[in-house]
Formats: C-alpha cells, structure tokens, sequence
C-alpha cells in the first residue's frame, strides 16, 4: 500500500463549510447594515434639531430689532420657543419640555444681545434595540 492511499483512507470529507461560513458572514454583514441604519437616522435626528434650533435663534433675536418696544426677554424666548415647536424633527413634533432657550439679561458687557437654542430630543432606535438600546438622546 502506497502512501497516498492511506492518507486518502483516513480523511474525512468537508462538506458544508462554505454554508457555515457564508451563514456566519451573513449574520456579521446584517449587523453592520443595522448599525449604519441607525446611525444614519440618528445623524439625520441631529440635522434636523439643529436646524430647528438655529431657526429659533435667529427668530428670536430678530425680535430685538424688529420690536423693540417688546418685553425683552420675554418676547425672545417666547418666539424661539414657538419657532422651534414649529418645526419637526423625523416627522414629529418639537415639545415645548425639549426647547431651552437662554437670553442673558440685561445684555452682555459689549451690549450684544444674544439667544441660544438648545433642542433635546429622546429618539427611539430601530435595529439597536436587539442589543438593549431602545433610544438614544439626539
């Protein structure tokens, strides 16, 4: 008996392994997808917010000059607020408790009024909550 004969005896056929392997690589590639799916809404979230947020500021420090007779700052927070429930974010509404607006009152040393926006909204997830992330604040 020759060499080769014995070795070709005694090995065991490898079927399947390529389906394992292709099923596991499935698993890991679907698993990236989900990831950038929802990364990719929640960068979309942010755009949004801000964009609502800047809005907001630029309504309500236009109050400063177009009514200056106005209650300041009362008037500013009240349109930045209002501005910015305006809006939407992902198809749903801003909530007024998701809006801070600040006006430093009476205005700065250099006399330069100012309005800052901040929006904060609790965005649910999609595919993260396989993992326990069911959302994440935007």
């Amino acid at each position: 008996m020759t060499e080769r004969n014995i070795v070709g005896k005694n090995r065991k056929p490898q079927r399947g392994y390529v389906l394992v392997t292709v099923a596991g690589l499935l698993v890991v590639l679907l698993g990236f997808t989900a990831l950038a799916v929802d990364v990719g809404i929640m960068f979309s979230a942010r755009t949004q917010l801000q964009e609502a947020a800047d809005a907001a500021a630029l309504s309500g420090a236009f109050t400063f000059i177009n009514s200056p007779n106005a209650v300041q700052p009362d008037t500013a927070i009240l349109t930045a607020r209002r501005t910015a429930m305006a809006n939407k974010m992902m198809g749903d509404s801003i909530a007024s408790g998701d809006v801070t607006v600040d006006v430093p009152w009476p205005a700065t040393v250099t006399g330069i009024d100012r309005v800052t926006v901040s929006i904060t909204h609790l965005q649910s997830s999609f595919f993260a909550k396989a993992v326990g992330a069911n959302s994440v604040t935007v």
